[in-house]
């Protein structure tokens, strides 16, 4: 912190690389930072004048280079399965896509400008801004609806990942050039291994060419959202929304190009250009007039002025409709679809109705004792006759499915497992597959997961069939958090142990006891004991 001083042998004030990168052995003042912050700092100094070295200015360094390293990690994640036949034409791309990949052309330009004038600052500077504040706190976190929840159709699978695969490409580290999932050819038709291999970029002009008025129309339209969020910041403040998604915003300006612009993007052809996904708000409404009625209704509302446009107003209500379960955004569509009532619109589309035909999981293969893993753990295990009328006979055929497999109809889509067994048809379900059919009025289970193993919560057996008299094996440890069926060692002469299958409830000791109190009636059990696997 300043005052500084020059740095001097004789004050001891020197800077140890070996410090900064390792750092100092029972001191957590001086961390070791690794070599790519040092890196990363004497990128970052204008050599020219005077350079500044400190704890304080190492750790501002250090969360550059973590938000740098995860916006990398982002973009790769995204391009796991990207191919460069898919790469699709610029003429296709939604508006903000093309603005991205001007404001990539840009900065390869800059830097070039910047390496062949010496000035290495600059291009730390440049490439901060555009992966911390231009990609990452703008494009991702609007681009994220459409990875997510926008389908598997060719715009969304293929043209966000174009996007993101030429912003990728400026980024000179070696990880992220030997992680990308395709190969870089070069000239004699070899194979780029490291990115020092590959010439510098060309700059692109098609994609520098975008018209000035539009590139002015997106420097306004990013401040306008600056100024939406100060206004959503304060409605959630007072407790109006939580999420942005629970509010619709209203727009207000006295320009009539802007206006028609604005109103233009509430209703865009692409879906990623329009407002409210911008805003990343369920609905955005531009109003013609400011009447007193109309902003009367509004509890939140702001404005600033923009030079050129004047004073735009801004404000914020609860957005209208109900939450759809699947992209969380409000809708007045959500209870439109007798197939998918808590479905909006949009995510409607994407879903889409399968014949049961194709829905069903009949190529299942049968459960062995061998696909299961076996614990160490206590487990406690109910064993049951299917030759009495208190066990249901859908049981083995639950127990001849295997669950978890990828569904073929949705293997695409998120949740796509299949998890779900109806218990009148017999048959299994990834839950897209289950909400499709005509199976939700009947009675089902839903398979989970713990610890890698297929299990069933012990309250959804009790809904479906007698469980008063179940045999205890080994022990049922005390604890009291989530509940469990009502277990008790006075069952245990109910069935005979050689009952031809069993369920197995796997209960993960919290503390070790193993008191007669565990082993009562009505007891509950914690987290994850209420889980039943189901074995052979």
């Amino acid at each position: 912190m300043a005052p500084y001083s020059s740095v001097s042998k004789s004050l001891g004030n020197v800077v140890d690389p070996d410090i900064v990168i390792a750092g100092r052995k029972g001191s957590k003042d001086e961390p070791g930072y690794g070599a790519d912050v040092l890196r990363l700092w004497v990128s970052s100094v204008d050599y020219t004048g005077d350079v500044m070295i400190g704890a304080q200015v190492l750790r501002q360094m250090s969360d550059i280079y973590r938000k740098l390293r995860g916006t990398l990690r982002y973009l790769l994640s995204n391009l796991h399965d990207w191919k460069p036949e898919n790469a699709v034409l610029y003429g296709d791309l939604p508006m903000i896509d093309r603005h991205a990949l001007f404001q990539l052309e840009n900065v390869v330009k800059a830097m070039k400008e910047s390496y062949e004038n010496y000035q290495f600052y600059k291009i730390f500077q440049i490439v901060q801004r555009f992966a911390i504040v231009d990609l990452s706190n703008f494009y991702f976190d609007v681009a994220k609806d459409r990875l997510y929840v926008g389908g598997t159709n060719k715009f969304y699978k293929e043209k966000l990942p174009n996007c993101s695969c030429r912003t990728s490409s400026i980024h000179h580290q070696k990880d992220a050039w030997q992680n990308l999932p395709f190969e870089h050819i070069i000239e004699g038709g070899s194979v780029a291994k490291f990115v020092f291999e590959s010439k510098w970029p060309d700059v692109n002009e098609e994609w520098l060419a975008m018209p000035v008025k539009e590139v002015d129309f997106w420097r306004k339209l990013l401040e306008m959202r600056t100024e939406v969020n100060k206004v959503l910041e304060t409605a959630r403040s007072g407790r109006l929304i939580g999420s942005s998604l629970e509010a619709k915003v209203y727009l207000h300006t006295s320009d009539s190009d802007m206006a028609a612009r604005l109103q233009e993007m509430c209703s865009a052809s692409s879906d990623a250009d329009r407002l409210n996904r911008i805003f990343i708000t369920s609905q955005v409404e531009v109003v013609s007039s400011l009447d007193g009625e109309l902003v009367a209704s509004i509890p939140y509302t702001g404005k600033y002025l923009d030079q050129g446009l004047g004073e735009i107003w801004i404000g914020v209500s609860r957005a209208d409709g109900d939450k759809c379960e699947r992209c969380w955004n409000y809708s007045p569509q959500v209870g439109s679809f007798e197939e998918h009532p808590t479905l909006c619109t949009r995510c409607y589309d994407v879903i889409g109705v399968q014949p049961l035909a194709a829905m069903a999981g009949s190529n299942q293969k049968p459960l062995s004792v061998s696909d299961l893993p076996v614990s160490d753990s206590n487990q406690v295990q109910v064993n049951y006759d299917t030759k009495r009328e208190t066990n249901p006979e859908w049981v083995e055929t639950l127990l001849n499915h295997k669950f978890f497999e990828v569904c073929d109809v949705h293997r695409e889509l998120h949740k796509r497992e299949i998890n779900i067994f109806c218990i009148d048809c017999g048959l299994c379900f990834c839950s897209h597959c289950f909400s499709l059919s005509s199976h939700s009025p009947h009675r089902h289970l839903r398979i989970r997961r713990s610890m890698y193993q297929s299990v069933v919560n012990v309250d959804d057996l009790h809904n479906l069939f007698d469980c008063s008299k179940i045999q205890i094996s080994d022990e049922a440890l005390n604890n009291d958090s989530s509940p469990t069926s009502h277990l008790g060692r006075e069952a245990e002469e109910a069935f005979p142990s050689s009952s031809s299958c069993s369920l197995v409830n796997e209960v993960h000791s919290m503390d070790g006891s193993d008191d007669e109190e565990a082993l009562k009636p009505n007891k509950r059990f914690r987290r994850r004991k209420d889980l039943k696997r189901i074995n052979e």
